[in-house]
């Protein structure tokens, strides 16, 4: 008898109907979800994602603007098309299924962040001007190096509508767009040839017994390079302050083809015409009153002509002085001025006048030419002395004095460029004998405004200013204070605070301003990790300090290639104000290309170039070709 069992079977099919039941409650509760969450994980980290990307783009292209930007646009122009750019190409991407345009985009200018979008598909933008610390600027300002953006952007998840629920999860994302950064420091000539090509007009003041009257002998008008002839390297001889006229005295090889002699000079030895500049102040003539010296340092100031003798105006030999005795004797070599508001120049006559403070007041004018009772000279018989006349005569000849004035102007427009378009940390060393050692740094081979040998024209100081890279400054306004200067001051002198601007002085060390450029940007406490660093050694010569020629060129190449070890590079830009001198800078300053010797720019290496320029007015593409070598953009993130 067969016998048969269904309890195992029953039991099967229980068991295995409870394993799909649990299947399906973990694939439905457990899988599911956690797949859901998964995918939405995924889909918020890509959505992240492409924020992310999209913000980048905005940063990058909105720093691109600044680094790009014309260079006759101000800086609020600048940073305002800088922030609009980021917002347009924003506004040009898309997030998952979202294409952004102006309706669903909040922009917040110059706000580093914000609330959240409470609405989806919505998305808010941030964008400010920061410095180099990440604090918010303001439109305009120099201290802008970044442009930061902050992106929220509003969405749902993709199975919410299923349950009919409609949550809002908020993606961000932020960038910098920062400027390159870049270390400078610029090595800047004022040595006294730098203002050769200036014209200007060498006048003898002296008395004239015949027409009882201050009178002036015009002896000639040119360039100082071409009165006077000097050397290939030029001479210290200068139209602004310190004039240094004796140094037109010297004749020979290493001095002036044509010396002019100036009358307060040490050459020739007994000069017939020493302190034919200035006579003793007529105190007691006539019905003058008693002459009170002004409280300035411009003590020839009221003076008439050193030949004037107040007791015998018609001896021809005034106090032993015979005005006429050098055909090449000059007393004064000025500038002409141009009619300036109420300043008005006519004639060379004025510009001696004025610049010697004679025209300040009436009182002042009279005793300058001997008292009441003589005549004005015709050439001045219109001009009406007026307080200020001093100060405006030699802001004027400061202004004409070239090619100084052209390379402070280009100075300018160059630092002013590269703080638009890079994060720069600027540092400046001016040199001629010396390089300069503090900000406060000056010439000290003399104050003397006239001469050396010569007390009564006033003093003043010369800069020659050394200013240090700062890790956590720009140092741009000190820079650029240091070329444009406050004033020329008044006729207190310096003691009214005035400062100024960088101007020609005496030789050449170009050694000096490189070994402290490159121990300033191999210091980690001066420099930034990361940024780019660079010399601009700009000269209108050789080096003959110290020692002599061959000996500085020797040490200057010496740095170049210390230059080349640290992997900076020395941009140079040659002025040549003659052709033998554009020979001697091919060689020392050349980069070895388009003819050029191997010089500074050759050996420090590092793509370092030389710019070789022949006039005053082509400084400014000069120095922009420089500026667009050291400009590279970058993103920050």
């Amino acid at each position: 008898m067969r016998r048969t069992s269904i309890r195992p079977y029953t039991l099967r099919n229980q068991q295995g109907a409870g394993f799909i039941i649990l299947t399906l409650f973990i694939a439905a509760f457990v899988i599911l979800p956690c797949g859901l969450f998964a995918f939405e994980l995924m889909r918020y980290n890509l959505i992240t994602q492409e924020l992310r990307n999209v913000t980048d783009a905005a940063a990058l292209a909105g720093g691109a603007a600044m680094a790009s930007a014309p260079k006759d646009l101000d800086l609020p122009t600048v940073h305002e098309l800088a922030i609009q750019t980021a917002v347009v190409t924003f506004e040009q991407n898309s997030v998952a299924s979202t294409k952004f345009a102006p309706t669903n985009v909040t922009v917040h200018q110059n706000a580093l962040s914000s609330e959240v979008p409470r609405k989806p598909f919505q998305a808010i933008l941030n964008i400010a001007l920061v410095d180099d610390l990440g604090r918010l600027q303001q439109l305009g300002s120099s201290g802008i190096k970044k442009l930061h953006v902050q992106a929220l952007y509003a969405d749902t998840p993709a199975f919410t509508h299923l349950l009919n629920l409609m949550p809002v999860f908020v993606a961000s994302a932020q960038a910098d767009a920062g400027l390159p950064q870049l270390d400078l420091f610029i090595c800047f000539d004022v040595s006294g040839s730098m203002d050769d090509q200036t014209e200007v007009t060498l006048v003898r003041r002296f008395w004239n017994i015949t027409e009882k009257t201050v009178d002036y002998k015009i002896l000639e008008t040119g360039t100082i390079a071409e009165l006077f002839k000097p050397p290939p390297t030029g001479t210290a001889l200068n139209a602004f302050w310190p004039q240094n006229l004796s140094y037109g005295s010297y004749g020979g090889p290493e001095a002036n083809e044509c010396p002019w002699i100036f009358s307060e000079g040490p050459y020739p030895l007994g000069s017939k015409i020493n302190r034919l500049r200035s006579g003793k102040h007529p105190k007691f003539i006539h019905d003058e009153p008693p002459f009170n010296e002004p409280s300035n340092r411009v003590e020839e100031q009221g003076c008439p002509p050193g030949n004037f003798d107040p007791h015998d105006p018609e001896n021809r030999l005034g106090n032993k002085l015979d005005g006429n005795a050098y055909e090449t004797g000059f007393t004064d070599l000025v500038v002409k001025a141009s009619d300036h508001g109420i300043y008005l120049y006519p004639n060379i006559e004025t510009c001696v006048e004025a610049s010697r403070g004679n025209l300040e007041n009436k009182l002042t004018f009279t005793l300058s030419k001997g008292g009441s009772k003589f005549k004005v000279h015709p050439e001045l018989s219109l001009i009406m002395p007026t307080p200020g006349y001093y100060a405006d005569y030699w802001t004027q000849a400061q202004a004409a004095c070239e090619p100084i004035s052209s390379a402070r102007k280009a100075a300018l427009k160059f630092l002013d460029y590269l703080n638009k378009n890079a994060d720069v940390h600027f540092a400046l060393d001016a040199f001629a004998d010396n390089a300069g050692l503090d900000e406060a740094d000056y010439w000290k081979t003399t104050a003397r405004k006239i001469d050396v040998y010569y007390p009564f024209g006033g003093e003043d100081l010369y800069p020659i200013p050394f200013i240090g890279l700062d890790f956590y400054k720009s140092k741009f306004e000190d820079v650029s204070a240091a070329f444009s200067g406050t004033g020329v001051g008044n006729l207190v002198g310096y003691y009214d605070k005035h400062r100024l601007a960088l101007g020609p002085t005496g030789k050449t060390n170009i050694v000096e301003p490189l070994h402290r450029a490159i121990e300033q940007l191999t210091n980690p406490t001066k420099t930034r990790r990361f940024s780019k660093k660079a010399i601009l050694l700009f000269t209108d010569g050789v080096a003959n300090e110290p020692y002599n020629t061959e000996s500085a060129n020797s040490m200057a190449l010496k740095e170049a290639r210390r230059a080349y070890e640290n992997g900076i590079p020395i941009f140079t830009i040659g002025l040549s104000q003659n052709s033998e001198m554009r020979r001697l800078e091919s060689e020392l300053l050349g980069d070895g290309l388009n003819g050029s010797g191997k010089g500074i720019a050759y050996v420090s290496g590092n793509h370092a170039a030389y710019i070789p320029v022949g006039k005053g007015q082509d400084l400014q593409d000069a120095f922009q070709t420089v500026a667009r070598n050291l400009v590279v953009l970058r993103g920050r993130k």
